[in-house]
């Protein structure tokens, strides 16, 4: 689970699973829940957050990222370089 925004007051969190995929070619990494507080939405911080956990993964050997993506959020994921699978709510990005 990482913490989004200062330390003493967070304005979200993105928690994320990881496994083996020998599909894939190795680690991969899955978001199970993105969260922005309401209050600070609109301002660009889940699509700094994708982008920027998609550096960092990579970095430590992550070769993709997925995460299961309500209909409401497919422009942000799209937008951050995720794709769709098969047209579904299951989007990919290769990192």
């Amino acid at each position: 689970v990482w913490l989004l925004g200062p330390r003493v007051s967070p304005v979200g969190f993105a928690c994320l699973s990881f496994g083996w995929s020998p599909e894939a070619g190795g680690l991969v990494g899955h978001i199970e829940q993105l969260w922005i507080r309401t209050g600070v939405r609109g301002r660009g911080m889940a699509s700094d957050v994708l982008l920027g956990l998609g550096t960092a993964l990579a970095g430590s050997g992550v070769s993709h990222l997925s995460a299961y993506v309500p209909v409401e959020a497919t422009t942000l994921f799209n937008r951050t370089g995720f794709r769709s699978q098969d047209g579904g709510q299951l989007f990919v990005r290769k990192l």
